[in-house]
């Protein structure tokens, strides 16, 4: 049976070529910055030995923070055996520092086909250019002589397990109310950010643009990122929280070892995520910072944040930790 997903030769051949060919939301960022390692692939869930059933997701991890605007089809290409480029869906998670290619219809169906051989290429940016390669938060690119391509076979399809869901009424709502609420909510919006209620919410962070990463003077619809990290980003971008500069001003801080609680009760445990202190403090001098949260969230409530708002940061009206 052919690829369900389009294949472009014209456009991959272009592509590959030239890749083998080179085998609280105030204040102003700092302005000393200390510039970072190259970015490197340092993990894959496919390889040799290692199939992807043709209903699964190729995740890719990197060392380093990536700049969002990058982590594009244009940067990561999936090649079949006959040249032909498909299109996936590419997401990406800064916790986990991974991107993932998946189906396009998010439908779990296949979208490889079994049996037939695949390689993943990363691409390498010309010059200071944005498009055709991943870069990390400071710019920095992936080194030519790095490992850029990883071969897999596509296995058949297996069935898929849902990913752990975050509620907000169960698990989001009751960590904005104990970590962020004192500072953003009720009668003390600081910066104009209120998530103290789905209304809140959905008034000064879904789709309004972070104060401090404003670029093109508007607050209301982020505008087109530039190779700048957090320009013009949204606090809140509904399913993708590599573009979400609240998960970001979580990230900036130390994450605590803590038990996480909430007056929901105990969190389930999260895929578990760290970020190297000097990263941190590279994304600490990039993003507005005035001080550290307290108390300070733990790894689980951070990626309840995350994968809620990767979910889509579905809303409601709570009462006693469920949906009115």
């Amino acid at each position: 049976m052919p690829l369900r997903m389009a294949l472009r030769r014209d456009a991959v051949a272009m592509f590959a070529t030239a890749v083998l060919a080179a085998s609280c939301d105030q204040g102003e960022p700092t302005n000393t910055r200390e510039e970072g390692p190259p970015l490197r692939l340092i993990g894959a869930s496919v390889g040799v030995g290692r199939p992807l059933p043709a209903n699964g997701d190729v995740e890719l991890v990197f060392d380093r923070l990536i700049l969002p605007v990058t982590a594009t089809r244009q940067s990561v290409a999936i090649v079949d055996g006959e040249g032909g480029q498909g299109l996936p869906a590419v997401g990406y998670d800064p916790l986990r520092r991974r991107i993932t290619l998946a189906n396009p219809e998010h439908d779990g169906k296949a979208w490889l086909t079994p049996g037939q051989p695949y390689r993943v290429v990363l691409g390498i940016a010309d010059g200071e250019a944005i498009l055709g390669g991943l870069r990390a938060i400071d710019g920095e690119k992936i080194r030519k002589d790095s490992p850029r391509q990883v071969g897999f076979i596509a296995a058949p399809s297996t069935p898929r397990e849902a990913p752990l869901a975050a509620d907000y009424c169960r698990d989001v709502a009751p960590v904005l109310a104990a970590k962020c609420v004192s500072c953003h909510g009720g009668e003390r919006t600081e910066a104009g950010l209120d998530l103290s209620n789905a209304e809140g919410i959905r008034a000064t962070a879904i789709d309004h643009i972070a104060h401090a990463s404003i670029r093109s003077g508007s607050v209301t619809l982020p505008s087109n990122p530039d190779r700048h990290f957090g320009s013009d980003m949204a606090i809140i971008d509904r399913e993708s929280p590599g573009t979400s500069y609240l998960v970001y001003k979580v990230l900036v801080d130390p994450v605590s070892d803590a038990p996480s609680t909430s007056t929901c009760g105990v969190l389930a445990a999260r895929p578990s995520w760290s970020l190297p202190e000097d990263e941190r403090l590279r994304l600490r001098d990039r993003i507005s910072a005035h001080g550290v949260a307290t108390p300070l969230l733990s790894r689980d409530e951070t990626s309840v944040i995350a994968d809620w708002i990767a979910a889509g940061a579905s809303l409601a009206t709570c009462e006693n930790c469920a949906p009115k």
